[in-house]
């Protein structure tokens, strides 16, 4: 019997294992898909995620991959619930991305359906998922509990502003504006007479036989009907490669500018309208144009004061708004970060100023959004400060991302672009909102919806209607429907009732229907934080003066919880927060009468008193090796000078803040320098420091000490870093040791492009020919083979992106290698070098009988004169067949190579590395 059952279990353990074998056409298909998705191309990769769902070989994994397509596609984006749903059931820590061979999902998985949840209005199912997701997470993952405790809170924001709706009268700008295509990003001068916008054109490319993108850039202006004309495509008149997007213009309409995304860095150009004449675009100044991502810019009306976002170094987080202005020469002076009270750690994103020079608008991904992206704004108050920026409210903001909101008339109006299903002539169209009504005017009301999934009755392949002739205005009413089923539920569930009607002006002696104040009076409300992680308690005080009179309206005492309530009527208000040993922190509030919210958020967070100059010196912080979270000997050298002033001085307090190199995934990142900076904590910890002196932040590739643009190894080891920053002092005297990042590591353009690799398999002995049968037999001829202090390994391929190789890394696991992974160029590079004493000493042996050696100091695609190269003798420059500039400085045995090496260290040349001279001499 026992022999039967043994049988049987082979036959079943075989039936499995050959039902879980994935096809080759499912492999076809999977990386196919999978390659799609690097590159944003969400339809075409579903495409083929479906084809594999038809055949019945579906699993977690390809159901979290749809899910995630549907998720980026507008309209559809309730598609994407039923699948994350069943992704959800099978997950795994140990998840490998882009394989085929992957069945289960991402912990990530519970991330994307939260929301999907959210974006949804099932408010409570994403707040459930949002959380469930947190215990998948690493405690010591500050940065992504911070993002998801902010997923969180726009869940429970979402529910207030859903319950309090703001007037809006909204019209369609009609079918002279909008066609069946996406129609976006429109831009309009103060007066509301000339307006650009862009035209997502879907285009068959026969060369790739598939459906491809190119960016109209239209003009138009309005008669004297006051109609718009029709569009001029100006496209080729300013010499776009239709790959361009309109950001901006100037008060007259003359100057107007466009932003591209330039392969990943992010610039803003400029062009003319000279009578009837267009000027070809141009590049703005790098004065504005940092080396970093720029992506939009709005001129105030002097014409000499611009408004943009940029991530360059000395942000606060993310994207930050900026301002720069001219100086009475017309030269730039430097952009100014516009401070906490407008960005975040977070995203911020196309500001516009408003006519009075005093309004900005933009949209966040914080303060108190309802879910991604939201539309806000703030006023300059008299003393040139910003005022807490104020949502602009429901249901303009939905739980989606709402992104380039366009005022004009001083706000009265604006145009915003998105998809109405109720109201479309294709897909994304140009709307005008009404968000002022003057005396007389009649005032739409807009009820407060239940917060249900309604039924979806869009058609996302809808045609122009033939009814729609000309501009028409819609009244939003807000109205419930009967939730319906998973696959019919609509990404904007909440769906609008819309009520065509003629355009007529309102007599202006005629009685308003009803006011547009719904409130008499505001609570203003919030959280106090303390940046030393202490707890507040009743000794913290709020306090509300009118800027007006400088008398004092209100106060208040916090919460043992920090949490703090005030009412106060509308008014221009300065509130501020104090608290015994820190400095007390102030932020000016412009509550409007007409403000459509009950309630203003404002959480701040509390600095400890400043920290003074002179008696310690400290270091700012520890550098690391490529890719690694291990402290190497010169960083605990630097750790235990901090330690011992930590251990003399209890009362200390220390930021600890992880950063990393721009390679690679930015959500990879931003993990890695989370982990550098615990373990920087870690150590001190482990040496008796107690874990409640540190606070551990994460800010992955932002902030670079070197141009993210400048991939030379031996420049971004200055970005592998953690900073140390002293937050709570007593009496104790500081200064700090800063960064010292060599000059001759500050290139940028001149740098080589980073490139990938395969790196197929590691050997202590050299592996034979026929070890890479298979690597032939799929048509793969070169193989590198490279010596190190390890022993060998061995590549394929050569690629300019990482996507490009992971086609590769599957075909490897079928050529006999399931370890094969990418690396870059500089990975590959720091692996001929790794290894332990023993191997070195090994290496060293066998390699002084090979010949001389020569130590690389630079690699760079554009030459640079040999004369820059200060106080080193011998440098000579060798063009490699790959086009690349190599400068190598002497000829030496190994062991003297390994002493130069050093000193060349010691005097800045981080990167310098020794090769045999035969490599250069092939």
């Amino acid at each position: 019997m026992k022999k039967y059952i043994f049988i049987l279990l082979i036959l079943c353990t075989g039936l499995s294992s050959i039902a879980q074998r994935p096809s080759k056409d499912f492999k076809k298909q999977f990386l196919e898909g999978y390659s799609e998705l690097q590159y944003g191309a969400y339809a075409q990769a579903l495409k083929h995620f479906e084809k594999i769902e038809e055949r019945g070989e579906i699993n977690a994994n390809v159901n979290f991959n749809i899910g995630l397509c549907y998720l980026n596609l507008l309209g559809d984006k309730s598609r994407a619930i039923p699948y994350l749903e069943k992704a959800i059931t099978d997950i795994s820590g140990n998840y490998k991305e882009g394989s085929y061979r992957e069945l289960q999902a991402p912990p990530e998985a519970l991330f994307y359906l939260a929301k999907a949840y959210r974006i949804n209005v099932q408010l409570d199912k994403a707040i459930q998922t949002y959380t469930e997701y947190k215990k998948q997470l690493d405690d010591g993952d500050v940065y992504y509990h911070e993002f998801v405790e902010l997923q969180i809170q726009t869940c429970k924001n979402a529910k207030e502003l859903i319950s309090s709706p703001i007037p809006v009268k909204k019209t369609n700008l009609g079918h002279v504006i909008n066609d069946s295509d996406d129609n976006f990003n429109p831009v309009i001068t103060p007066d509301g007479k000339t307006m650009i916008y862009t035209t997502l054109q879907r285009v068959y490319d026969r060369e790739l036989q598939q459906e491809t993108f190119y960016e109209i850039i239209n003009y138009t202006t309005k008669n004297e009907n006051g109609e718009w004309a029709e569009p001029q495509d100006i496209t080729s008149k300013i010499n776009s490669d239709g790959y361009l997007a309109t950001v901006g213009i100037s008060a007259d309409g003359t100057q107007m500018y466009f932003f591209r995304d330039d392969y990943g860095d992010g610039n803003l150009y400029k062009a003319e309208k000279k009578g009837y004449r267009f000027t070809e675009i141009e590049e703005l100044d790098r004065d504005i144009n940092s080396r970093d991502w720029e992506s939009h810019i709005s001129p105030a009306p002097d014409g000499k004061t611009f408004y943009f976002t940029s991530t360059m170094k000395g942000g606060k987080g993310g994207r930050d708004i900026y301002v720069i202005e001219k100086d009475s020469k017309g030269k730039w002076k430097d952009p100014v970060n516009l401070g906490r009270a407008i960005n975040t750690p977070f995203d911020e994103d196309c500001p516009v100023i408003s006519e009075d020079g005093k309004t900005l608008y933009f949209c966040s991904e914080a303060h108190n959004s309802m879910g991604g992206y939201d539309i806000f704004y703030s006023k300059k108050n008299a003393v040139g400060e910003w005022t807490t920026p104020l949502n602009i409210g429901y249901p303009i903001n939905t739980t989606d991302d709402d992104i380039f909101f366009m005022p004009y008339k001083n706000g009265k109006f604006a145009l915003f672009a998105h998809r109405d299903p109720d109201d479309t002539f294709g897909r994304k169209d140009i709307y005008r909102y009404q968000l002022k009504f003057d005396e007389g005017e009649d005032v739409p009301e807009t009820e407060a919806p239940e917060l249900a999934v309604v039924a979806d009755e869009t058609d996302t392949d809808k045609t122009k209607p033939e009814e729609k002739q000309s501009e028409t205005d819609t009244t939003i009413l807000e109205e419930t429907e009967e939730e319906s089923t998973e696959e019919e539920t609509l990404e904007e569930p909440l769906i609008t009732e819309t009520e065509v009607k003629e355009t007529t002006e309102t007599a202006k002696d005629q009685e308003p229907e009803s006011e547009q104040n719904q409130y008499a009076s505001f609570d203003i409300r919030g959280i106090i934080l303390l940046q030393d992680n202490q707890d507040t308690n009743v000794n913290f005080n709020v306090r509300v003066i009118d800027q007006q009179t400088n008398a004092m309206v209100t106060s208040t005492k916090a919460s043992g919880d920090g949490t703090y309530s005030m009412t106060v009527p509308p008014g221009d208000y300065l509130v501020t927060f104090e608290g015994p040993g820190y400095k007390t922190h102030q932020r000016s509030v412009s509550i409007p009468p007409d403000y459509g919210l009950p309630k203003v958020t404002l959480d701040v967070e509390l600095t400890p008193k400043p920290v003074a100059s002179g008696e310690y010196v400290l270091m700012r912080g520890v550098l690391f090796d490529y890719n690694s979270t291990q402290l190497n000997r010169e960083a605990r050298i630097r750790l235990e000078k901090l330690y011992k002033v930590m251990n003399q001085n209890p009362q200390l307090y220390v930021e600890v803040t992880g950063f990393s190199d721009p390679t690679g995934n930015a959500s990879y990142n931003q993990n890695l320098a989370a982990k550098r900076a615990r373990n920087v904590i870690n150590y001190l910890v482990n040496k008796g420091i107690s874990r409640d002196r540190f606070i551990a932040k994460s800010k992955g590739e932002q902030q670079p000490l070197v141009s993210a643009s400048n991939p030379n190894p031996e420049a971004q080891r200055y970005n592998r870093r953690v900073e140390i920053n002293v937050i709570k002092t007593g009496d104790t005297k500081i200064t700090y040791e800063e960064f010292n990042v060599p000059e001759h590591l500050k290139f940028g353009d001149k740098a080589v492009q980073l490139q990938y690799t395969v790196l197929l398999t590691d050997s202590p002995k050299p592996l034979s020919p026929g070890a890479f049968k298979k690597v032939e037999a799929q048509g793969v001829s070169n193989v590198w083979i490279f010596p190190s202090v390890q022993g060998y390994f061995y590549t394929i391929g050569k690629y300019p992106s990482r996507a490009k190789a992971s086609e590769l890394v599957n075909k490897a696991a079928d050529m006999g290698f399931p370890n094969a992974r990418i690396i870059n160029y500089r990975e590959l590079e720091q692996k001929k070098h790794q290894g332990n004493i023993a191997s070195q000493k090994r290496f060293e042996k066998t390699s002084q009988k090979d010949g001389k050696y020569t130590i690389q100091l630079l690699a760079l695609k554009v030459p640079v004169d040999i004369s820059y190269f200060k106080n080193i003798e011998g440098v000579e420059r060798i063009k490699g067949p790959d086009g690349i500039y190599r400068y190598i400085s002497g000829k030496y045995d190994y062991k003297t190579a390994q002493r130069k090496r050093k000193e060349l260290l010691e005097n800045g040349y981080a990167g310098a590395f020794i090769m045999n001279l035969n490599y250069y001499h092939k």
